[in-house]
This record gives C-alpha cells, sequence and structure tokens, in this order.
C-alpha cells in the first residue's frame, strides 16, 4: 500500500513538473515560424506546421489508421529502397557541393542522380497513394487537397520574397 501512495506521489509530481514544462514552453506563432527567420527557413517550418496540423484535422478513424498501416507495410520494401536511393543521393551531392575543391561536373552528375532518385521515389508512391486514398473520406481527401494548395502558395509567396529582396 505504502509504495502505491509513493508511485502515486511520484507520478503526480512529474506529472505537475511536466504540465509546468509545458506550459511555459508555449510560444507565439510567430516565435515558432520565426518572423525573423531567413524566407526558406520560414516556408519549411510552415510546411512543417502546416502538416501537424493536417494530420490532426484528418482524424482518421481506428479502423482507417489500420487499414493505412496494412497499406505501409504491404509496401515497406518499394518506400525504403526508394528512400534509400534518395538519402544516398543527397548525400553525393552535398559532399561534392561542400568539397574542398568543388567541380561542376560532379556536382551535376550528382544532381542528376538525386534527380533520378526523386523522380524514382515518386513513381513508387504514384502507385501506392490510390490505395491510401481508397480509405480517406471525400472530407479528408478535400482537407488534403486545401493543404496541398495552400502549400505551394507558400512557396509561391517564398519565391515573391526572394525577388523582392
Amino acid at each position: 500500500m505504502r509504495r502505491k501512495v509513493v508511485l502515486g506521489g511520484v507520478l503526480a509530481a512529474a506529472l505537475g513538473l511536466g504540465i509546468f514544462g509545458v506550459t511555459s514552453s508555449v510560444r507565439s506563432a510567430e516565435e515558432i515560424l520565426g518572423q525573423d527567420a531567413p524566407p526558406l527557413i520560414k516556408l519549411m517550418r510552415t510546411n512543417m506546421l502546416r502538416l501537424m496540423l493536417l494530420r490532426m484535422d484528418l482524424n482518421l478513424t481506428p479502423d482507417q489508421k489500420a487499414e493505412m498501416k496494412k497499406i505501409r507495410e504491404a509496401h515497406k520494401a518499394e518506400i525504403a529502397a526508394a528512400a534509400k536511393k534518395v538519402i544516398e543521393a543527397k548525400k553525393a551531392l552535398g559532399d561534392e557541393v561542400l568539397a574542398e575543391q568543388p567541380d561542376e561536373q560532379k556536382i551535376r552528375a550528382a544532381a542528376a542522380k538525386l534527380s533520378d532518385a526523386i523522380g524514382d521515389a515518386a513513381v513508387v508512391m504514384s502507385k501506392i497513394v490510390p490505395e491510401g486514398r481508397k480509405v480517406l473520406t471525400p472530407d479528408q481527401r478535400e482537407k488534403i487537397k486545401t493543404a496541398r494548395a495552400a502549400a505551394l502558395q507558400s512557396e509561391q509567396d517564398y519565391l515573391k520574397e526572394l525577388e523582392a529582396k
């Protein structure tokens, strides 16, 4: 009995500290998005925040989540292979760009390999996405469409901001 009381007290204290920690770390949208940040950083942060909000807004049912998991698992090997190629090609390009003596031909060759890897990954995803689309309701699909349009608009705004400077 005493052990339960002590554990309960420790848990309550941990939760209390956690709550205080959360409330003290709450920041404004300007702080999170970094209004003083360079345009590219703002674009990336905005899109990440938009994705997190979309995920919550879709409000997938437990059945939908289970079905999406099945789809991911069924294509796990394809997705992993495509992702590996993109990651390796991205690293190779970065290595060439940051080389002590950058070589334009090597940079272009590495960029072409990354482009090919991204294209391959896009083809893989284009075959998987229709399966996931079938799991979603029309309302959920519309929310994704709207979020994508907003992300594309953010990219256009980013370009305009760059051109204005």
